[in-house]
C-alpha cells in the first residue's frame, strides 16, 4: 500500500513536477466559477495552516498571490462565508447502510477537521474512503453498504479535490503516513488531468494549497527519514 522511498534524486524530480503543476494551476492562468463553499474551505485552510508555507521559499514564492487573495477578502464577504458553517451535517448523521453522498460527507469531514470536531467519527470515515480508493483508485459519487449498489460515477473532479483537501488536513493533524500516501496518489491523478478537463471545475487556489502542503510534508518527512538513516 505504501510508496517506496527512492532517494534524493527521486525527491528532486518529484518536487520539480509538483512545482510545475503549481504554476499550471495558478489563478492568473486558470478560469474558475467560484463556489462559496470552496472559498470558505480555502480561506479557513490558509488561516489555519499558513505557517507551514513559510518552511519552503520555493513554495512560498509561487503561492504568495494565492495566499494574499484570501487575506484580502472583504469583511462583509468573510461574514457571509462564516454563515456557511450551518450547512454541514454532523459526521455522526452519516450512515453507510442508508447510503452516503460523498460530496456531503467530505464537506462535513473537512469542516470538522478545520475546527477539530467529531474526530472519532472522522477517523472511521477516513479509513473507509481510503480503503475504497486504494482498491479502485476512484472516488464514487455515492457509497452504499454493498459495492454492487453503489453509483460508480467518478467523473466529478471536484470530489478528488475535496478528498485531497481532507487528506491534506488530516495528515497535518495526525501525521499518519497512510493518509499522506493516499494523498500522493490522489494528487497524481489530479495532476494528470488535462487543462481543458480540469479548469473551471476545481478552485485554482485550492489546488495550489493542497499540492504545496503535500510538497512541504514530503520534504519534512524525507528529512526525518534521512536523519534516522544517518543516526
Amino acid at each position: 500500500m505504501y510508496s517506496s522511498f527512492l532517494g534524493e534524486g527521486f525527491l528532486n524530480a518529484y518536487k520539480k513536477n509538483r512545482l510545475k503543476n503549481i504554476g499550471r494551476f495558478s489563478s492568473e492562468n486558470y478560469k474558475y466559477e467560484k463556489k462559496e463553499i470552496d472559498l470558505y474551505f480555502c480561506f479557513e485552510f490558509v488561516k489555519k495552516f499558513e505557517s507551514i508555507f513559510e518552511q519552503d521559499q520555493d513554495i512560498r514564492y509561487k503561492i504568495i498571490n494565492e495566499i494574499e487573495i484570501f487575506f484580502n477578502l472583504s469583511s462583509e464577504h468573510l461574514h457571509s462565508l462564516s454563515e456557511l458553517q450551518n450547512n454541514f451535517e454532523k459526521i455522526s448523521c452519516f450512515n453507510i447502510n442508508e447510503g452516503v453522498n460523498t460530496e456531503s460527507l467530505l464537506s462535513s469531514m473537512i469542516y470538522n477537521q478545520l475546527n477539530l470536531k467529531e474526530n472519532d467519527y472522522i477517523k472511521s470515515w477516513a479509513d473507509f474512503l481510503v480503503r475504497r480508493f486504494e482498491v479502485s483508485k476512484k472516488i464514487n459519487v455515492n457509497y452504499e453498504s454493498h459495492y454492487t449498489q453503489e453509483i460508480k460515477e467518478t467523473k466529478s473532479l471536484r470530489l478528488y479535490w475535496l478528498f485531497s483537501l481532507f487528506l491534506t488536513i488530516y495528515y497535518i493533524n495526525t501525521k499518519k503516513i497512510k493518509y499522506l500516501n493516499t494523498l500522493l496518489k490522489v494528487n497524481d491523478l489530479v495532476c494528470s488531468v488535462k487543462n481543458n478537463s480540469l479548469f473551471g471545475k476545481i478552485p485554482p487556489q485550492g489546488l495550489v494549497m493542497v499540492i504545496s502542503a503535500e510538497v512541504i510534508s514530503i520534504r519534512e518527512l524525507s528529512k526525518n527519514i534521512n536523519g534516522a538513516l544517518c543516526s
